[in-house]
């Protein structure tokens, strides 16, 4: 059987996609009592207990905190171009999204708390001919 539609990029597709535009989406969950916003995903809110909705979440954030970690990255492409090192941090998502943990893309001195940062693909690795990606975020441009 063909099919016409692309292979999936995201190696997290519950999580996060790619589409051919460059475009993030960002996939959450919001309590429907709370209205309080989760990533990843969940299947009932786990502080009510109640029903969430699927929601898509701000691409957007503000970076909390963040840390380089000095060991070989595991991907094809290294988020900053050095395979011996990249940045991690944690995020706090607009419009009242949830904090996240992230490969952050750039050099060390890029990473400014309390700057913008904007959601990314970042190219992995290669499954069966197909190139498969990760969500990660880089200093906003603007």
């Amino acid at each position: 059987m063909t099919t016409n539609e692309p292979a999936q990029r995201s190696k997290s597709p519950a999580q996060y996609s790619f589409d051919d535009h460059g475009a993030v989406s960002i996939h959450g969950s919001k309590s429907d009592s709370l209205g309080t916003l989760y990533w990843p995903p969940r299947l009932r809110c786990p502080r009510s207990g109640g029903t969430v909705s699927p929601t898509l979440l701000s691409t957007t954030a503000t970076l909390y905190s963040w840390s380089f970690v000095v060991m070989p990255w595991r991907g094809d492409v290294a988020p900053n171009g050095n395979p011996d090192g990249y940045g991690v941090g944690l995020v706090d998502l607009d419009d009242d999204g949830p904090r996240m943990a992230v490969v952050l893309m750039g050099d060390a001195e890029s990473f400014v708390i309390g700057e913008t940062f904007e959601a990314r693909e970042l190219p992995f690795t290669t499954v069966d001919g197909n190139p498969q990606s990760i969500l990660a975020f880089e200093p906003s441009a603007s």
